[in-house]
Order: C-alpha cells, then structure tokens, then sequence
C-alpha cells in the first residue's frame, strides 16, 4: 500500500464520527400512568445528545438536563504574603429542555465545559477558575397506552471531528482514483 493511501486512511479512521449512545435510565409503565423519574450522570468535557424515546407516544413529556458552572474565586492578602486562598465563588445551574424529534423521540444538546482559568489583575482577586458539573436529569410524562422509556446520552463530535474525516475520506478517494490511473496506463 502506498503511504498517501495509508495516511489518507489514517485520517479517515482517527476522526469516527460518533460514539456510542449510552442508556443512563429505562422503565416501563402503564397505560395512563403518570412518570417521574430523576437522578444524575456524570459527564466529563465535551459535547453531547441525551435521548428520550418512547415506545408508545406519552400524552405529554417534560424533561431537562441540568448541568452546574463552578466559579471559585482565588485571592492574595500582601499582609499574609504571596500564598493564594479561596475567597469566594458561584455555582450557577443551566437547565435544558428535550426537543421533540418525533411524537416518541426527544432531544437535548449539552456541552460540559472543562476548567478554564483567568488571572486578574488586580488584587485581593488574582484569578479565578471556572468548570462545569454534570448532569443532573428530571423526566415526567403521562402515558395514553402502556410501553418502556429510555433516556440515553452519546457524544457529539467536534466541527474540527468531522473536517477531519471528510478531509481523510476525500484524500482516500483521490489516493485509490490517481491508483487506478497509473494501473490503467501501465496496461496499454
């Protein structure tokens, strides 16, 4: 195999698209039963799509994600010397709703921030970090007919993800094309 076709491939293969859904909560329920379901998930950085399917389409559905965003302030006292302490902070939650998708399918995009910090300057505050938690669910419904509920979460890749795979499919096609080329001339 030659090496712009094996590199061509190596971008391809380097930039899946997405992972796999992963089921945080299912159940079951009657026919005009009234569900409500709640608990938490934990989620490092990163961009992702929780989903809620139904097999049979509730009556109603309101669900949301919550994540939270730490904000821890970080100070200097020149009377005590030049060592930082925490001086403050915040926790502020974000709550999103699921979307209908379809009359049993819902969705909810969320991205988890990873730490960020900021110097200040000027003191007693000299910086402050930032990250979120994640993720807190809540999910009510009232059923019409009985059936199951899954509410799931999956990765969702970066732009920069999926430049990169079409970048390498397109490469691999230009590769194996300029082969068949050179393969043709070489027969005549």
């Amino acid at each position: 195999m030659r090496l712009d076709l094996a590199c061509a491939s190596l971008f391809a293969l380097l930039a899946l698209p997405a992972q796999a859904a992963t089921t945080i909560r299912t159940g079951s329920y009657g026919a005009g039963e009234f569900v409500s379901d709640s608990g938490s998930y934990a989620l490092g950085p990163g961009r992702y799509r929780f989903n809620l399917q139904f097999s049979t389409a509730p009556l109603y559905q309101a669900a949301e994600v919550e994540k939270t965003t730490n904000t821890d302030f970080f100070c200097v006292d020149p009377a005590d010397g030049p060592d930082e302490f925490a001086c403050g902070g915040d926790n502020v939650p974000t709550t999103i709703g699921f979307d209908e998708v379809s009359p049993t399918v819902f969705q909810a995009d969320l991205t988890v921030n990873g730490l960020r910090s900021v110097p200040f300057d000027s003191p007693p505050i000299v910086r402050y970090e930032e990250f979120d938690t994640c993720c807190g669910y809540r999910v009510e419904f009232e059923a019409v007919d009985a059936g199951r509920y899954t509410l799931s979460v999956a990765g969702v890749p970066e732009p920069t993800s999926w430049a990169l795979m079409i970048g390498g499919i397109g490469l691999t096609g230009g590769a194996l094309r300029r082969r068949r080329a050179r393969v043709s001339w070489a027969h005549a």
